[in-house]
C-alpha cells in the first residue's frame, strides 16, 4: 500500500484486498462473524485505524460498494471504540478513525456520483431524476447526518501523544479540519443536501463550500510546519483548495469568512519539497481546477475528481 511514496502514480490497490481478507482472518472468529474476544483492544484498535486509513486514501480511487468498509463499522461498534478512542491517539488518524471510515465512503459515492455524470452526459438524460441518484443521495444524507454528529474530543481529554511536535491541540485540530473536509466534499457531490430552493440566492451553493473551505484552511495553518500531522493534511489541503473557486455573481447579502489563512498552493508546497510525492500531484489538481474555473466562470463548479483522472494525477493523498 505505501507504493506510492516509492512512484507517486503507482497504485497497487490489489494489496487493499489482501488486506482485507487478512484483517478478517485475524479480527473475527471463523464462520461465526463475532469479534474474538482474546484479541487485546490495543491490537484491534490499532488494525481498525490503519485499514481507515488506507480505506480512506484507496476509495477516490477504486469503484466499489457503499457497504464495502463497512467490515470496519461491525468492529468498532462491538468494541465501544467511542469511550476509548478520545483518550489514546492513532499514528495514522489521531482521535478521528470514524471519519476517516466516513471518508471512505464519500470517496466512494465520489467514484459512483462520477461514473452518473459521465453516463447522463452520453444519455442525455438529467442524472438528479434518476432512481440511482436518489439512492446515493440517501446514503450520503446518512453519512452527513452522522459526521455533523461526530464529537471531536478536546485536546484535555486526549492522553498526551510523547511527540513534543504533536501535541493533543494538533490531533484535536485536524478532527475538525476531517470533519469539515467530508461535509465539504458530500455537499460538493450533493447540493440537494442544502435545501437549496428558489428562496436561496443562486450563488449561495458556492457560497457555502468556499465559506467551509475558509475553515478548513483557518484551521490548518494555526498548526505548525513541524507536526506530524503532515502526513494526512495533503488530502483536506486539496479539497479545500479546490473548492476556492470564484462566484461569478458574488453573493453581497452574504458575508464570506475572513481569508486569515495562507494560501492554500502555499499550504500545500510547504509539507514538502518533493515533485515525486502525492504533494506535487494535489498542487497540480488544485492549480488544474482553478485554471479550468477561470478560463469558463460561469459554467458549473468544476471537479477536482474530474481534473484528476483526466490529467493522470492520482494517487493516495497521504
Amino acid at each position: 500500500m505505501t507504493s506510492t511514496w516509492h512512484d507517486v502514480s503507482t497504485l497497487d490497490l490489489v494489496h487493499l484486498q489482501g488486506a482485507r481478507s487478512l484483517f478478517r482472518k485475524w479480527i473475527f472468529s471463523s464462520g461465526t462473524g463475532l469479534v474474538r474476544p482474546a484479541l487485546g483492544h490495543a491490537q484491534t484498535m490499532f488494525l481498525v485505524g490503519v485499514m481507515a486509513f488506507w480505506e480512506s486514501l484507496a476509495s477516490f480511487h477504486v469503484n466499489q460498494n457503499l457497504a464495502t468498509v463497512d467490515y470496519l463499522w461491525d468492529v468498532w461498534d462491538s468494541q465501544s471504540c467511542a469511550e476509548i478512542e478520545g483518550c489514546r491517539s492513532h499514528p495514522l488518524t489521531g482521535i478521528s478513525t470514524p471519519l476517516f471510515i466516513h471518508l471512505a465512503q464519500v470517496g466512494t459515492l465520489s467514484r459512483q456520483m462520477h461514473l452518473l455524470d459521465k453516463l447522463g452526459h452520453l444519455s442525455g438524460t438529467p442524472i438528479h431524476e434518476g432512481e440511482m441518484y436518489h439512492s446515493l443521495l440517501g446514503q450520503a444524507r446518512n453519512i452527513e447526518f452522522s459526521v455533523r454528529s461526530f464529537v471531536v474530543s478536546s485536546a484535555d481529554q486526549i492522553q498526551d501523544t510523547g511527540d513534543a511536535f504533536t501535541p493533543p491541540t494538533h490531533l484535536e485540530t485536524i478532527g475538525k479540519v476531517y470533519q469539515l473536509s467530508i461535509l465539504l466534499e458530500v455537499y460538493r457531490l450533493f447540493p440537494d443536501l442544502l435545501c437549496l430552493d428558489g428562496s436561496r440566492p443562486q450563488g449561495y451553493f458556492r457560497h457555502i463550500l468556499v465559506t467551509l473551505a475558509i475553515n478548513i484552511l483557518t484551521l490548518l495553518a494555526t498548526i505548525a510546519h513541524t507536526s506530524r500531522t503532515k502526513a494526512i493534511q495533503v488530502l483536506p489541503l486539496t479539497l479545500a483548495g479546490s473548492a476556492l473557486q470564484a462566484d461569478p455573481e458574488r453573493l453581497v447579502d452574504v458575508p464570506l469568512l475572513p481569508l486569515t489563512c495562507q494560501d492554500p498552493s502555499q499550504g500545500i508546497m510547504s509539507l514538502s519539497s518533493q515533485d515525486t510525492n502525492s504533494v506535487g500531484h494535489a498542487k497540480q489538481i488544485v492549480e488544474g481546477v482553478w485554471m479550468r474555473a477561470d478560463i469558463n466562470p460561469q459554467q458549473t463548479f468544476v471537479s477536482w475528481m474530474d481534473v484528476m483522472m483526466e490529467e493522470n494525477l492520482s494517487t493516495f493523498f497521504g
